[in-house]
Order: C-alpha cells, then structure tokens, then sequence
C-alpha cells in the first residue's frame, strides 16, 4: 500500500499530462451536433446560422453575410403575435428547441437559384422573406419534423415540390392525434 502511494502523486501527474482523447467513437458524440462549429456540415449545400426565432414557422438566419428572414417552405404553424392561435407557443418552442440560435441549419429550395446571393423575385413570399426548407444539424428536414409531429399544418394554397410527402405526414399526425390534432 505504501508503494502505491509513493506513486499515486506521479500517476497523477502523468494522467493530466495525457493528451485529451479527440476521438468520435465515444457514445452519444457528434462532431457535427455542437453549436459551436465554425464549418457547416458537408451535406449543407446552402448553410445558414440561426439567429433568431420568430414563430413556428420563420427564423432569421445569417446568409451570404446578411441577415434573412427565412418562412419555412410548404407548413404553416399556429400564429404567435396578435391573436395566439391554440398551438402556436408550442410550435415557437418546438422550433426554438431544434434549431438553437448560431447553430448551422442547411437552406433547401425547389429552384436552387434561390440559395444564390441575388435570389429571385418568386424565391419570396409577399412579405419579403426567402422561402425555404430547413435541415438541422442531424440532417432532418425540420419542415416535416413540424408536420409529423403536429405542429404544423401543410400549405395547400401554393406549389412545392415536397407537397405530396407532407401530405402524407399530415394523415399520419391527424391519424395519430399529434399535436394539433389532438383532442
């Protein structure tokens, strides 16, 4: 015993010494899923940092060095100003908690003339803000997320190319009774 403890200080000592292990085999580790990345993911064609939530459905990003007001294609949440419409805090908050603020999210378009730093007339909605689908940082389109979960309804009034799959993922959430759709 008193062997060990003649060494245990330089056992000490030469365990803070060992560099700090960088590896991503530790469980629950992913080098993409931290907020503090300074380089997007590589699946992120058009990336954009969070800056601020609106609502459910519109987030401002930094994009191209400006700030962008982003109306997520395809869904619609729950208003939060004004008249509160039932769900629509908790759609706030279900965005707020998946997309952080300066965490990277991917902006995805129908016309990837959209993601260009002078976009298109029609790449806007009629107030102003860019229309796009969002991907976290675990490569989830947060749009459909919105849906199959309930908080979020799909945007029939318009066309879009993932409209047909939402659809679907609005029948299963009514289906479910999730979120809005609950009783």
């Amino acid at each position: 015993m008193k062997q060990f403890l003649a060494f245990l200080p330089l056992i000490l000592l030469l365990t803070a010494c060992q560099p700090e292990n960088t590896s991503n085999n530790d469980a629950g580790t992913d080098a993409n899923n931290t907020n503090n990345v300074d380089t997007p993911p590589d699946f992120m064609e058009f990336p954009a940092k969070v800056s601020e939530i609106v609502d459910g459905d519109t987030i401002y990003v930094r994009y191209n060095d400006q700030r962008i007001k982003i109306r997520f294609l395809g869904v619609n949440t729950p208003e939060t100003y004004g008249t509160v419409e039932y769900y629509g805090p908790e759609a706030k908050q279900y965005t707020r908690d998946k997309l952080p603020l300066s965490t990277w999210v991917g902006l995805e378009f129908d016309n990837p003339a959209c993601g260009s730093a002078s976009p298109p007339t029609s790449c806007f909605d009629m107030y102003d803000r860019l229309l796009a689908y969002v991907r976290t940082l675990d490569n989830t389109d947060h749009c459909a997320q919105l849906v199959v979960n309930g908080y979020a309804r799909v945007y029939t009034q318009e066309t879009f190319a993932r409209k047909t799959y939402y659809l679907q993922l609005q029948d299963e959430a009514i289906a479910a009774s999730r979120g809005l759709w609950g009783e």
